[in-house]
């Protein structure tokens, strides 16, 4: 871009940025450099990107109500005064049913989104799912929000927990129904959620500016720019305190080659994307990241969460412990947004790995106790699941999710993250799925803990191989460092620029 802007600046002279040290923030691209500007030492406001994210994330309130359906669904289905025949071979089919089908919504998606917009999508999403069609259209919403946000945050250290919105805000649902309700009527119930996050972007929240650019719509990019930044914005490279965008600056973005890509490059094109080592490398570091997260039974813990207590030996109501979960997963989900602000992605993930762990070895031992015939115990399974609960929300189960949108490069994200999560959601079907044949293959419910306690921490030194660290850092760095880098441990230090004179630059 600095490349393609230097005629303009040379006719013009450039931007004398040195006297009020404007900082300049990044939104959503690597090398598209669209920025918000401030004027003086004082941040832009965070406060309109926090509800622009909370509100395209409050479509996950429904999924996880979906996640979290089958724990009530399957116990209800079991009872005796059910009035639906169903075989018991058939119930890890209605738990992991509904995961089967996310991949054919999330590749639709990595379509739809890059055609229509961000929020088009997810507008278009709700249609099917509030009649009650095709299920696997509300994971849409899914796929959609965190390259809404990623497209749309400027602060780099802000990008993360504003992803991480989706999460926090699918655990109210988890745990406010299920136990007391009839599943038709929290079924019947869910359609609320529905309707009010669908009024509010439809009203306040705009589209992501990188992509109105992207298509030409230039004089909706600015209005979202500034709605986003609740200040003036201008383009790297042009002459800051205007109201308007310059029309040189624009000229100069077209021209660039990202922006070629999104505008002209069409399936094919994109798909040479995942043949360079900043499309094929992150794909397969997520793969590896999503495997560890699925196989420690994070979902399946979810999905069975009724039956697991059941299995620990634990004397206490198993509803009751779901809605404890639930609670836990909330609590957590909150305390994760403010730790993905202030800490990196990897010693979190570790930290969460190895928490993971330890939970599941002493639930297991405890578990085993209680099978045993030994009293005294049958606390200790229903605290370490719930501090394995508490431990997978600090990374292992929010980060890989939020990843899918820092990791790509722009030209390919939309369909790379569609990708990913097609991938991420057939491992969690195989995982769900086999819950119940891996318990009774390993020898008991103590033994499939400890297998999910091996998976941790598998993840943990998975973790400290190959993936990059990402807290902090411009969308540009992360491309960088999958051009030179397979391995996180040993990797090599991008060159250093330099001016003409060959002096690193001052400011």
């Amino acid at each position: 871009l600095e490349e393609e802007a230097k005629p303009w600046l040379e006719a013009n002279g450039k931007p004398e940025i040195q006297k009020s040290k404007p900082k300049l923030y990044e939104v959503g691209s690597s090398r598209i450099s669209v920025v918000y500007k401030s004027t003086t030492q004082e941040e832009p406001p965070s406060l309109p990107q926090i509800f622009a994210a909370v509100s395209a994330g409050s479509f996950h309130i429904v999924v996880g109500f979906s996640l979290a359906f089958s724990a009530t669904l399957i116990p209800q289905l079991e009872a005796p005064d059910n009035d639906v025949n169903i075989e018991s071979i058939e119930m890890p089919w209605l738990a992991s049913v509904l995961v089967l089908f996310v991949p054919v919504g999330a590749m639709m998606a990595g379509f739809i989104m890059e055609y229509l917009g961000r929020l088009n999508t997810i507008k278009i999403a709700s249609i099917p799912c509030l009649l009650g069609f095709l299920q696997e259209y509300q994971q849409v919403w899914e796929q959609v929000q965190p390259l809404y946000t990623s497209q749309k945050v400027a602060k780099p250290e802000l990008r993360g927990a504003l992803i991480a919105t989706s999460p926090t805000l699918a655990s109210l649902e988890i745990h406010s129904r299920g136990a007391y309700l009839h599943w038709r009527t929290a079924a019947w119930t869910s359609i609320i959620y529905v309707v009010l996050p669908l009024l509010l972007i439809s009203i306040w929240i705009p589209e992501s500016p990188v992509w109105l650019v992207a298509r030409g719509r230039v004089d909706e990019a600015e209005k979202s720019l500034k709605w986003l930044c609740g200040q003036r914005v201008s383009l790297r490279g042009g002459e800051r305190g205007e109201n308007t965008i310059p029309e040189q600056q624009l000229a100069a973005l077209v021209k660039s080659q990202d922006m070629k890509a999104l505008v002209v490059t069409g399936f094919w094109g994109r798909m040479s994307g995942f043949a360079r080592p900043t499309g094929f490398k992150p794909l397969l570091v997520l793969f590896g990241l999503f495997f560890f997260q699925q196989f420690s039974g994070i979902y399946a813990t979810l999905f069975y969460s009724v039956e697991l207590f059941k299995d620990v030996g634990s004397d206490l109501d198993p509803s009751m412990a779901t809605i404890l979960v639930g609670l836990m997963r909330l609590i957590m989900s909150f305390f994760n947004t403010a730790l993905l602000r202030r800490f990196g992605r990897r010693p979190l993930c570790m930290l969460s790995g190895c928490g993971m762990a330890l939970c599941m070895i002493v639930s297991g031992f405890g578990t085993m106790h209680i099978y045993g015939g030994g009293e005294g115990l049958g606390w200790l399974p229903v605290v370490c699941v719930l501090l394995y609960v508490c431990s997978s929300m600090i990374g292992l189960l929010s980060i890989p999710w939020t990843m899918t949108a820092e990791l790509f490069p722009t030209e390919i994200r939309g369909l790379a993250h569609g990708i990913t999560i097609s991938l991420a959601h057939i491992l969690m079907f195989l995982s769900i799925q086999s819950y119940r044949g891996l318990r009774d293959m390993l020898g008991g419910p103590h033994a499939i803990q400890w297998f999910y306690a091996a998976m941790a921490l598998g993840g943990v030194i998975f973790v400290a191989v190959f993936l990059p660290e990402t807290h902090g850092k411009k969308l540009i760095e992360i491309e960088q460092y999958f051009r030179t880098n397979i391995t996180y441990i040993g990797q090599k230090k991008p060159p250093v620029e330099r001016t003409e004179n060959g002096a690193p630059p001052t400011g």
